[in-house]
């Protein structure tokens, strides 16, 4: 945040910036139409940082939302070109315009889904558990609108989907089989009942340690290319 001077001696707390208002914001226009796999290695990577500071306990607007891809204006943007309505479509042929989509874009689209329903779960899991303190995490959206883009199942065949798009040595592979591990790691401790209980844990621990171990893969990476860091960085 950073301080505007105002009329008289008060000075007023604004945003730096406005929410984005799609791919093409007049602010931020985001990498869209000619992505490489590079670049949506180094995106996915930075969501890696935005959900690790989730779940350090910084609120969504200071973690998940501070991700531009993940605003639902831009994730309608998104959804539209990956699949585009049937008056879109129309609209294509008598335009003579081409709707054609690149598997980076798809890529890109399926784990902002992941990562959106996982902050979604990750807030709902802290709301309702009742055993976590205001100075633990912070579940304050200020404002934002926390829209569900689909539910659990239809992220969770996204990011399935996702990763049959890429090579078992891009870090994007690990990265989707964590983010899905994690997801359903969640999905299914919501389902925790006083008879169920032992079967759950013991069927959510394989759940994570398969996560943990696409984590480790990710973090042990050898195939990541200078460019990549260099994008990171």
């Amino acid at each position: 945040q950073q301080m505007r001077p105002q009329r008289g001696d008060h000075d007023q707390m604004v945003p730096p910036r406005q929410i984005p208002t799609g791919l093409n914001d007049p602010i931020t226009p985001l990498p869209w139409n000619d992505l490489v796999m590079e670049e949506v290695e180094a995106i996915g990577l930075h969501m890696l940082t935005r959900l690790e500071a989730l779940l350090s306990g910084a609120s969504v607007t200071e973690s998940i939302y501070t991700f531009l891809y993940a605003h639902q204006a831009v994730l309608d943007d998104m959804i539209r070109h990956v699949s585009p309505s049937l008056t879109d479509q129309v609209s294509a042929v008598l335009t003579s315009s081409t709707l054609a989509v690149s598997v980076e874009q798809k890529v890109l689209l399926s784990l902002t889904q992941g990562l959106v329903e996982l902050s979604d779960v990750i807030r709902n899991i802290v709301l309702h558990a009742d055993i976590y303190e205001e100075e633990d995490f912070s579940v304050n959206t200020f404002g934002l609108t926390m829209e569900n883009i689909c539910q659990k199942q239809d992220a969770l065949h996204s990011l399935q989907h996702g990763w049959n798009l890429v090579s078992e040595e891009s870090p994007l592979f690990n990265l989707f089989h964590f983010f899905h591990s994690f997801l359903e790691a969640c999905s299914t401790l919501a389902k925790l009942a006083s008879s169920s209980c032992r079967q759950v844990a013991q069927q959510t621990k394989l759940i994570i340690q398969n996560g943990l171990d696409h984590l480790t893969k990710l973090k042990q990476a050898s195939q990541l290319s200078h460019d990549v860091l260099d994008l990171c960085y």
